[in-house]
């Protein structure tokens, strides 16, 4: 599943490239010809609006291309067009008539042409939000692809318990507080750093009055950016608070029917007032199924035992808070399914540690274990 998960984000981030490489080509584009195309006296010779009907497995769509025909002198020819934007545009029937509807047969206006090939030219100068949401939009899957490949890269499959001096046995959360904090703050950079590239560059060239798309296309994509910054700001705050929690087990190995303790360690940066500390044994159940001739893996709990360990604590800057809990692995569970198996369902096992802040943000960590096949049975 990893590796299917890999090449699907992959695809996501590559997909998402391009669309974002060819919007910012039409922006360069639009902005290379409103800058430096010449002005020409021109002439109306007629309008019309241009359709075009694609299908899908969801109905009919139709947009439309405004056409202005004009004729103009460049070069020293009198040369005609029907280019109206400078970049291809096509949408709404009502929009593109209410282009159309600026021009009259006869009507005397100014076009703008390429001194480099007065062939080249176009009508309408003015700068429209269209490639800057070629921009935007994909980011929503390029932001998702990089969160879902840090998923994928930090390994779920459990390590070896490090045996310690005490003769506890730690285990290694899957994701430390850095190792969140580093992802969304790349996704927050990216995010923002694209956003104020284009909506920035558009706001600054564009004329008043703006286009609507573009106020509306801007606002959504200003409040979805909070989502990975506010991320960041909360595990920046969170790793001034505390430090990650440390999982000890009494036992290397953990069987089907075993009993377990959990010892929880978890070193306090500042004074807390601590509401609860929890741990949890879960066990999730990874199935693949085939649904419209498509592929699908579905996830869920197959068996979660939860305790309070800790409450109403009130920390101290240095403090470490520790606590322990005995868990049961039920004889009625599977074991762990191995990081080779390829077949389905699969079977993982992790411990959770929960640490709730009051005033301040809580600490979430999992931590994978391996559990095995009951002792004398075979996996």
């Amino acid at each position: 599943m990893k590796t299917f998960v890999t090449l699907l984000v992959a695809f996501f981030m590559l997909i998402s490239a391009v669309f974002v490489a060819v919007g910012t080509g039409m922006a360069w584009r639009q902005h290379r010809k409103i800058t430096t195309y010449e002005p020409a006296a021109a002439t109306v010779l007629s309008t019309r609006i241009e359709r075009h009907v694609s299908h899908n497995k969801h109905g009919t769509s139709v947009t439309c291309k405004p056409i202005v025909n004009y004729r103009y002198e460049a070069g020293g020819k009198t040369r005609e067009s029907g280019v109206v934007l400078p970049i291809s545009q096509s949408s709404s029937h009502s929009w593109a008539r209410s282009i159309t509807d600026r021009y009259k047969p006869g009507q005397r206006t100014t076009a703008y042409y390429n001194p480099a090939n007065p062939s080249s030219a176009f009508l309408l100068r003015q700068y429209t939000f269209f490639p800057y949401l070629f921009i935007l939009f994909p980011m929503i899957f390029f932001a998702g692809a990089i969160g879902a490949a840090a998923a994928a890269g930090s390994s779920s499959d459990p390590v070896p318990p490090a045996p310690q001096p005490d003769g506890w046995f730690a285990i290694r959360p899957r994701l430390r507080v850095a190792d969140k904090r580093r992802r969304v703050w790349l996704v927050a950079v990216l995010w923002c750093g694209v956003g104020v590239a284009a909506c920035g560059h558009y706001f600054s060239v564009a004329a008043r009055p703006y286009e609507t798309a573009a106020i509306v296309a801007t606002a959504i994509y200003a409040a979805l950016g909070c989502v990975p910054l506010g991320l960041a700001i909360y595990y920046a705050l969170l790793r001034r608070h505390v430090r990650d929690a440390t999982l000890l087990l009494n036992t290397r190995r953990i069987s089907v029917g075993d009993q377990i303790t959990a010892l929880v360690e978890q070193p306090l940066l500042a004074d807390l007032f601590i509401e609860e500390l929890s741990a949890a044994l879960v066990c999730e159940e990874t199935v693949k199924y085939q649904s419209g001739g498509k592929t699908r893996f579905e996830t869920k709990t197959r068996h979660e035992d939860r305790a309070v360990i800790l409450q109403k604590h009130p920390g101290r800057a240095r403090e470490t808070l520790s606590a322990q809990h005995a868990f049961t692995v039920p004889g009625d569970q599977p074991p762990s399914s191995p990081p080779q198996q390829k077949d389905y369902p699969r079977f993982a096992w992790r411990i959770e540690v929960k640490t709730r802040i009051a005033d301040g943000p809580d600490y979430r960590a999992r931590f994978p274990i391996a559990v095995q096949a009951a002792h004398g049975e075979t996996p």
